[in-house]
């Protein structure tokens, strides 16, 4: 891990946070928050999104060019980590969730998510403690990318949410 590109990431974002670095500025059509999600490496690119949500980051922020921080990653939950196996991108998803990631609009902000068990999103921010699989959505057809995303806790073995 040493050798990979990545391995000083979170060090690196603490001293740049700690001097000054804002989440959510925006620099020809770029975000650093909005680059994690290529951060391919499990764990990595979630806990440096964590990291700068933790110090102001706004989960709905307006990216140029595109939707919302979160609408961004929502539309790429089920292709990335389904068609792709990147679960990096889900990570990252499941921490903006944590964090206040919604769709918003006309109806209210909410996110995508049923939360089940009488948990809450914020369970998220510890992101490592949750793994997911996909299904397809029980007495429909198929349609692609028509899945059931399920979230469920490592340690107890419970299905904890599901996004449809």
């Amino acid at each position: 891990m040493e050798e990979t590109h990545s391995h000083y990431l979170l060090e690196s974002l603490h001293i740049l946070l700690d001097h000054g670095l804002d989440p959510n500025i925006i620099i020809d059509d770029s975000n650093v928050m909005w680059e994690t999600i290529y951060i391919d490496i499990p764990n990595v690119g979630a806990a440096a999104l964590r990291l700068l949500l933790e110090h102001g980051g706004d989960p709905n922020l307006d990216l140029p060019n595109y939707g919302t921080m979160f609408t961004e990653f929502d539309s790429r939950v089920i292709e990335d980590g389904y068609d792709y196996g990147f679960a990096h991108v889900v990570q990252c998803w499941m921490v903006l969730l944590a964090y206040g990631g919604c769709f918003q609009g006309k109806y209210g902000d909410t996110p995508p998510v049923t939360m089940l068990n009488g948990n809450n999103v914020e369970i998220f921010k510890n992101f490592e403690g949750f793994d997911y699989v996909f299904e397809w959505i029980p007495g429909e057809p198929y349609r692609p990318y028509r899945l059931d995303l399920l979230i469920f806790d490592k340690e107890k073995k419970e299905i904890v949410a599901r996004r449809r």
